[in-house]
This record gives structure tokens, sequence and C-alpha cells, in this order.
């Protein structure tokens, strides 16, 4: 069955579109446009002068206390503005440790600054970022200490399995939506990919970087694409744990504007 093109990243105005039948589900307009960028050296890298980002292979999990009614997906869920040299983008990700966010590659990948807000409107500038190849993933590190973590779960899900995605659509109010996992295929928007995981849940422009949670509360993954027929992908647990394991696969994520 061949899936329907949904509008492709309108932040990034004049980006080639993707060749695939899938839609990064990530990047989106906000409701107004930000102010002009300042003026960028063509000599000088943005994120050269930033820290790599140090994860530990088992990031550990900050237990949540706090009684407001949010549950703990959402406590650790954030919202990702990027500012690249000609585009304003935001997308979703979720705090991995005390200093470090996982969201897509394809929402900070060429970032000159990178905002992070959190459910209660806390914000925090990112001072680093890492990308991955062979996975639409990347890491985002901040200074300040974020106050919660999300738990990785120790194995991926099994068909039928109600999965939760946790992000800020559109980027507007964060959203929880739900949907059966149906199983591993592979990537049609980056061939050579590792293979993703299909799961039956509407999801918009802005959840890009969402976490994928099981019915424990752990990560399973994360979110990175959608079609028009109620269908989204996401990256594998399996590609999640090794990006996290191995700084090899950590390629520096720098913006030089011309």
């Amino acid at each position: 069955m061949t899936r329907r093109l949904s509008p492709l990243l309108g932040a990034r105005a004049g980006a080639a579109l993707i060749a695939g039948t899938l839609t990064l589900g990530g990047c989106s307009v906000l409701p107004q446009s930000p102010p002009p960028l300042d003026a960028v050296s063509s000599e000088v890298s943005a994120s050269s002068e930033l820290v790599t980002p140090q994860v530990s292979p088992s990031p550990v999990s900050v237990a949540s206390e706090v009684a407001d009614g949010f549950s703990d997906e959402e406590h650790a869920a954030v919202r990702v503005r990027t500012r690249t040299c000609d585009a304003f983008t935001v997308g979703s990700g979720f705090m991995l440790d005390e200093h470090t966010l996982v969201t897509n590659r394809h929402v900070v990948e060429g970032a000159q600054t990178i905002t992070l807000s959190t459910y209660d409107g806390k914000e925090y500038e990112a001072t680093g970022s890492v990308t991955a190849e062979f996975a639409d993933l990347a890491l985002v590190t901040v200074s300040d200490s974020f106050e919660f973590a999300a738990q990785i779960s120790s194995s991926g899900p099994d068909a039928g399995d109600m999965l939760d995605i946790v992000g800020y659509p559109l980027g507007g109010p964060l959203e929880t939506r739900a949907g059966p996992y149906v199983q591993q295929v592979p990537d049609e928007l980056v061939k050579g990919s590792d293979d993703v995981d299909l799961i039956e849940v509407q999801a918009e422009h802005g959840n890009s970087g969402s976490g994928v949670y099981n019915s424990d509360g752990q990560v399973v993954g994360v979110l990175y694409a959608t079609d028009e027929s109620g269908e989204s992908f996401a990256v594998s647990l399996e590609s999640l744990k090794r990006f996290l394991s191995d700084d090899s696969l950590h390629v520096s994520n720098d913006a030089v504007c011309s």
C-alpha cells in the first residue's frame, strides 16, 4: 500500500523533500515568527564551542514524587525550539538524566540555538548536542539540572501492546496520545537505516522526538515520522540503546552559516 505524503517540515522553508512515502513528524512553525537571526560568520561554527554530551550506558531514572495531575512521562517531556541559520522549528524530546535530553536528529540538526521548555514553563538553554547517522536520534545537554528523567525499558513492545506518545503536537500544549504497536518495518525515509517501529496512532508536526512509552511508563522508542493514514513511526529501543551506549556513534552537530 502506498502512503501519501503529508506536509513536510513546514518551518524549513526551501528544504528539499525527502524521498519516500513518509514525512518527518517533528518540526512545526510557531504561531508567530521569531525575530530575525543574528548575523553569523560563515567561518564560525555555532556549536563548535559547545560541550559534547557524555552519556552513561545505563542512564538512571529520577523518581517523581510530584502530585500535580501530570504523569511521570509528562514530567519528563520537553518542548524543543531550534533556531538554525535560516529557520525556526519546534519538536519534542524527553529527559534522559539530569543534564541530557533525547530527541530526533531532524529536530536539532544544524542548530545555532536550542531552547527547551517543560510542562510547568521552565526553560533551559542547550550547551551541546550530537546526532546519529544510523537513526533519527540526537542528544542535547544543558548545564542546569533537569528535575525528572524517563526510564528506559529493558525490552521492546510486543504486537498489540498499547503505547503512549508524549509530546507537544503542533508546538502547542503537552499531550499524551495512545495506540497499539504493530511491528518493525524498514525505514522508508532513510534507506539503510535501522528498522523502525510502526504504531497505529495519529501524530502531528511537533511530535518528533516524543518519547514512546509502554504500560509500565518506560521508554520503548522515539517518535520521528507519521503519515496521513493514522500510522506513526518510532526509532526502536534497540537503536536508542545502541546510540546511548557507544560514544563513537555521536556525530558533532555543527551549524555553519553562509
